[in-house]
C-alpha cells in the first residue's frame, strides 16, 4: 500500500531548493516513523525524483511538502519554499503548520468510505456518538447533541 500526502498553499511559483535526492532514506524523525529508501520499497526512484523535479521547476505550483509512504515506511519527505496564505514567502519543514481549510472533510469522507468497505461502520447513517459511549452526557446534555445521541446508543 502506497499513501502520499501533498501539502499545497495558495502560494506563486516555487523556486529549486537543495533537497536531498531521492533515492536517500529520509531522516530520522522523533515521531517513530520508520524510513526507508523508495528503491528499498519497490518504488520508482527516478519517477520520484521527476515529481520532485516538477515541484521545483515550478511546473507542479504551490506545493509545499511531499510525504510518500509505502508499507509503513516513510521512504519520500521532500519540503519547498513557498508562499504562506497570508502571501509571506515562507521555508516549509516537518513542523510547519499548514492553515487546513475545509480539506479535512476530504480526508474524513476518504476515512470514512474505507470504514465502511472494511465494515467497521455499517452505513453513513450511523450515529457517531454510538463510536464513544463514554461521552453520552455531552450528547444528552441539549437538545441539538441528544439527536445525534438518539437512537444509537439507549
Amino acid at each position: 500500500m502506497l499513501l502520499a500526502l501533498v501539502t499545497a498553499g495558495c502560494a506563486s511559483r516555487q523556486g529549486p531548493a537543495n533537497h536531498a535526492q531521492q533515492s536517500e532514506r529520509p531522516a530520522a524523525s522523533a515521531d517513530e516513523w520508520e524510513s526507508d529508501s523508495p528503491a528499498r520499497e519497490s518504488l520508482d526512484a527516478e519517477l520520484i525524483a521527476a515529481m520532485v523535479e516538477r515541484v521545483r521547476d515550478g511546473s507542479y505550483q504551490n506545493i509545499h511538502g511531499i510525504l510518500l509512504v509505502r508499507n509503513g515506511k516513510l521512504v519520500v519527505e521532500e519540503y519547498f519554499p513557498g508562499q504562506d496564505s497570508a502571501g509571506n514567502r515562507q521555508a516549509f519543514n516537518r513542523d510547519t503548520r499548514h492553515e487546513m481549510h475545509s480539506s479535512t472533510k476530504s480526508v474524513n469522507a476518504l476515512l470514512i468510505g474505507i470504514a465502511i468497505h472494511q465494515g467497521l461502520i455499517r452505513g453513513m447513517d450511523e450515529k457517531i456518538a454510538a463510536f464513544f459511549p463514554e461521552y453520552a452526557d455531552v450528547f444528552s446534555a441539549d437538545e441539538g447533541k441528544a439527536a445525534i445521541y438518539k437512537d444509537c446508543c439507549r
